[in-house]
């Protein structure tokens, strides 16, 4: 039988993510000023550069979509949120 192993609890700090359809953010995760709370990058949906950072309680975020690369982020966009956009939908 396996021992028992304990996992490292998963940190979201340099995940990037698409937010509730309330705030429509898209950004990554840069930064975790105290537990539980994180400041966020955000960018922005036409051209993709950054446009302001915002700290935001995990309490928040339960909605939102995380993604490990910008690649993945941006796939999802393309796949998900831009067909809800063109149709009149929410951003995230």
């Amino acid at each position: 039988m396996a021992e028992d192993t304990q996992l490292p609890l998963p940190s979201l700090l340099g995940s990037y993510f698409h937010s509730d359809d309330d705030r429509g953010w898209q950004g990554w995760v840069i930064g975790e000023p105290h537990p539980g709370v994180f400041l966020v990058e955000l960018f922005s949906w036409i051209d993709g550069s950054a446009n302001g950072q915002k700290v935001v309680p995990i309490a928040e975020m339960s909605e939102w979509e995380f993604f490990d690369t910008s690649e993945e982020m941006r796939h999802a966009y393309e796949n998900r949120v831009a067909p809800r956009r063109e149709m009149g939908g929410q951003h995230g």
